[in-house]
């Protein structure tokens, strides 16, 4: 009479069970968000998509209200991108960005500048 194989019933009596605890499922949640985060990173970056609204490089001018009656005066700024949310503008500049209410912005114009070839 051949024997069969051992297996893990046989030997303990009972099936071997993985056990996790909740700290290891969240830091495996963890690592799978920021493998997820990093490749869609890169995939956006490989496909050239827009990562503004508006590309740069602009040349931005607008005009916000300080009071019922009273305007801060136009700005100017170079800007890298334009993002248009539902209630404020984002100008992204090299040394950051600015936030722009849509309540308080009277006139805002962009052109984009031209590249000059030497």
């Amino acid at each position: 009479m051949a024997e069969s194989p051992p297996n893990a019933r046989s030997t303990t009596g009972r099936l071997f069970r993985f056990s996790y605890s909740l700290s290891t499922l969240f830091l495996l949640t963890v690592a799978i968000a920021l493998a997820f985060g990093w490749w869609s990173a890169q995939t956006r970056e490989a496909s050239g998509k827009s990562t503004y609204d508006v590309e740069g490089p602009l040349d931005v001018a607008y005009t916000v209200r300080e009071a019922s009656n009273r305007t801060a005066g136009s700005n100017g700024v170079v800007a890298l991108g334009i993002d248009f949310e539902e209630d404020y503008v984002v100008i992204h500049t090299e040394r950051g960005g600015i936030v722009l209410s849509s309540n308080v912005l009277i006139n805002f114009f962009w052109t984009r500048k031209v590249q000059q070839s030497n």
